[in-house]
């Protein structure tokens, strides 16, 4: 049986390191807090503060995986090339992974488009 392909809602540990790492470098190198990126992008103190330890104030290595916007917005405000920060989070171990979920079609459809 087929499987449908579907996006992994949260990166993968190493993934989330390297993307940490490099925010943190970048905003050190800016000499910006964390809470002057937060707001410039509009988010939470605590939700920038997990993108860069890659985990969660309870140790989990379950951070989100960042919409486009997000990465764009951290991006422009710590003066990096985007393509950087999506490489770093595309390049996470195989983002899109195969789940048993619904399968794909194997035929074509009974009924033809109107």
């Amino acid at each position: 049986m087929s499987q449908m392909v579907t996006a992994r809602r949260t990166l993968h540990p190493d993934a989330a390191r390297a993307l940490g790492r490099l925010l943190s470098t970048q905003r050190d190198k800016l000499g910006k807090t964390q809470q002057e990126i937060a707001d410039f992008i509009g988010i939470s103190r605590g939700h920038y503060r997990t993108l860069e330890r890659g985990s969660d104030d309870f140790g989990s290595h379950r951070v989100s995986n960042p919409t486009i916007a997000l990465v764009i917005d951290l991006a422009q405000v710590l003066q990096l090339d985007p393509a950087v920060l999506i490489e770093i989070v595309l390049d996470n171990h195989g983002t899109m992974e195969k789940r048993d979920t619904i399968p794909a079609p194997t035929e074509p459809s009974e009924h033809p488009p109107r």
